[in-house]
């Protein structure tokens, strides 16, 4: 989140900086409780949910605290277990997917439109973390060889992954009642465990053996939360570099901890929404920084002598104003759980609204920058 400070200017980018904390944090919640769910279906219900996330996060915290390198060595393997793990799951829960058809009219379109809204927050909320992995890349690697691995590291699980989780939800409207009782009790990892339930004894014991492996999954991606937020930290006051980043990472998973243990019941579907929402921020976000990239600093016309000298960064009108009028826009244009805008109102079937925000935002956010931004280079040079 120092990048942003090349288009921003000093005192915006410590704005967006929280933003970004609050998701990393917010996200941390989501992914301890759902993998908490799924160990303590493992236990059968004997350790307590409590205790699940508890261990989970633990383990977190351990692999951010352990740095950058440990970070690469246990994505680098683990994605193979997990996606081993994922078609066995797949393998065994076939026979009990169901076929539910897809609806069709002017409500069905305006759901698609809000699930894609989600999806593509979710996956953009990468990029305010993405340089935080990349500092020891060689520099002479190729930069479309770089764009295009991390390309498809993004898209290929997640479209993957998003269609199994689609059929292992599909299961709550299966005709057998083990299914939905399976998880009101226990969640996604009732659903997992019901799955190798309806086999044998062995197939059942198995299952769990699975079902630790995919809970201890999330830990790449509690790690990557309580790591980078030490960084976000230090991006908001020269005084919080006076404290060890370590530190930093402590408190954000004390925080993520104290919220996950003490709303495991309810807090992951309000955070889920309430994340639906706080997204809305990426789109503009992103498509400023790479606006400001792809037309004015091609040839990474970046001085890195700069980054913490005020005086010497741009003073970030262009792009406060485009992201201010491209926020409000997505937020007008939102159709959510918590919150559907006007604009969304207007334009959707009767009940809903259809969600065009991150349309609407792209050329907003484009139109509104591209001149403020030459404006601003040329009065003053930076």
């Amino acid at each position: 989140m120092v990048i942003p400070r090349y288009v921003f200017g000093w005192w915006p980018a410590k704005v967006l900086a929280i933003l970004n904390i609050v998701n990393q944090i917010g996200w941390g919640i989501v992914s301890a409780i759902t993998s908490g769910e799924i160990l303590y279906d493992v236990a059968d219900g004997n350790m307590p949910l409590a205790i699940s996330i508890l261990v989970v996060c633990i383990v977190g915290l351990l692999f951010g605290l352990l740095g950058y390198r440990a970070l690469h060595i246990f994505d680098r393997y683990s994605w193979i277990v997990v996606a081993i793990s994922f078609i066995i799951i797949a393998g065994f829960g076939g026979r009990h997917f169901v076929n539910v058809p897809m609806g069709v009219g002017s409500s069905e379109r305006a759901n698609v439109f809000a699930f894609a809204t989600v999806i593509i927050g979710y996956e953009v909320a990468w990029m305010p973390v993405v340089a935080d992995y990349g500092v020891y890349m060689h520099s002479d690697m190729s930069t479309t060889a770089t764009a295009g691995y991390t390309l498809l590291g993004l898209l290929v699980p997640q479209i993957l992954v998003e269609l199994l989780g689609a059929a292992i939800g599909s299961l709550t409207m299966s005709s057998d009642a083990e299914f939905a009782a399976a998880y009101d009790r226990a969640g996604m990892g009732g659903l997992i465990g019901a799955i190798f339930n309806s086999y044998s004894a062995h197939v059942y014991g198995f299952g769990k053996f699975i079902e630790v492996l995919v809970a201890f999954s999330i830990v790449a991606i509690l790690a990557v939360n309580v790591y980078s937020l030490g960084l976000n930290v230090q991006v908001i006051s020269r005084k919080m570099l006076a404290v060890p980043r370590f530190v930093w990472t402590l408190v954000g998973s004390a925080a993520l901890l104290s919220c996950s243990i003490a709303g495991r019941n309810v807090l992951a579907e309000i955070m889920t929404n309430f994340l639906s929402i706080c997204t809305y921020w990426l789109v503009p976000f992103c498509n400023i920084m790479m606006l400001e990239h792809f037309i004015w600093r091609r040839d990474w016309d970046y001085d890195v002598t700069a980054w913490e000298n005020p005086s010497q960064l741009p003073y970030g009108i262009a792009a406060t104003v485009a992201f201010l009028v491209g926020t409000v826009l997505s937020l007008l244009c939102m159709n959510q759980v918590w919150w559907v805008g006007p604009i969304a109102k207007a334009i959707g079937p009767s009940g809903s609204g259809t969600d065009i925000s991150w349309i609407l935002a792209l050329c907003a956010c484009t139109g509104i920058f591209i001149p403020l931004r030459m404006w601003e280079r040329k009065r003053w040079g930076r």
